[in-house]
């Protein structure tokens, strides 16, 4: 992992509750990670998409989505 994502990686840890990090974020980076190493991708930029893609559905902004899949842009 680099270190924009580590950084990163830190910080969502704390966001994201503990059942969604485990089983959901992580695999979705692995799952990333193993898609930019095939396809040649930055993962720099891979890493640190997959650990925020859900960032919006994280307590503080929770409030302002429902609990549908509003939070995709």
């Amino acid at each position: 992992m680099n270190s924009l994502a580590k950084k990163v990686f830190k910080i969502c840890e704390k966001k994201y509750k503990p059942a969604d990090f485990k089983y959901h974020i992580l695999p979705v980076v692995k799952n990333a990670v193993l898609l930019a190493r095939w396809k040649k991708a930055d993962l720099k930029i891979v890493e640190t998409a997959a650990l925020l893609h859900d960032i919006g559905r994280t307590a503080g902004a929770r409030k302002k989505f429902s609990a549908q899949n509003e939070h995709h842009i």
